[in-house]
């Protein structure tokens, strides 16, 4: 489990405009791990307490899978 720290408050007012135009706003982000097993890895944004947070269009949780060789 990796945390990252998203955002600052004062980044609200700006995203809500993009939501208010849009209907929704990007982020990008990334985590880097320098080792990691050969497979399939999935990763899971949650919220702190656990809850899934929902990506898309459908409101889907977030959730990729990635296939290191």
């Amino acid at each position: 489990m990796t945390d990252l720290t998203i955002g600052r408050p004062d980044l609200a007012g700006a995203l809500a405009g993009e939501v208010r135009r849009k209907g929704f706003f990007e982020w990008h982000s990334w985590a880097r791990k320098d080792t990691m097993a050969p497979g399939a890895w999935t990763v899971s944004l949650t919220y702190p307490d656990g809850q899934p947070l929902l990506c898309g269009q459908e409101a889907q949780p977030c959730r990729f899978t990635l296939n290191v060789g």
